[in-house]
């Protein structure tokens, strides 16, 4: 797999990823005001947490995408 595909699907993945948390953190909050249920609450933690989770994904992404072009120009010498 070349470098364009490898950014163009950990965009892709990374896209997929926000959009299925903001969609689960709109429905806690949704549920949330509607009900004031406690396990919209802990619906509303665990987006949270799953946020933190996303954003070391999109370092790690970035990181590899550095060193793919990296050793990209490396094997052309």
């Amino acid at each position: 797999m070349n470098f364009i595909k490898y950014v163009k699907y950990s965009g892709l993945g990374i896209v997929a990823i926000c959009s299925t948390a903001i969609a689960i953190l709109a429905g806690a909050e949704f549920f949330e005001l509607i009900t004031w249920n406690e396990a919209s609450k802990w619906m509303i933690k665990f987006c949270q947490l799953g946020g933190v989770g996303l954003a070391l994904c999109i370092v790690w992404s970035i990181i590899g995408t550095i060193v793919a072009k990296d050793s990209k120009k490396t094997d052309k010498k």
